[in-house]
């Protein structure tokens, strides 16, 4: 959804706003693979607030507040 949003950006977008975004969503998943891959408890929720920063990041996007919304439980959760 993200790529698909930011391909309608100004050209001049295109390697600052777009590339960013995109760097951010691809974090939120790849971060919270990282944290589950870790063996302590305290890395597993560094790496589940780097992902929530990314979703900060793409606030932008509506569809991030599930995300979001999840990511919170889960940390409390842990």
């Amino acid at each position: 959804m993200c790529y698909r949003l930011t391909k309608s950006f100004p050209q001049e977008e295109r390697y600052g706003l777009a590339s960013q975004m995109r760097r951010a969503a691809v974090s939120i998943a790849a971060n919270i693979a990282e944290g589950f891959n870790r063996n302590h408890h305290a890395e597993d929720h560094q790496f589940l607030y780097i992902a929530l920063g990314s979703c900060a990041e793409l606030d932008l996007v509506e569809k991030l507040d599930h995300e979001s919304k999840m990511l919170r439980n889960l940390i409390k959760r842990l």
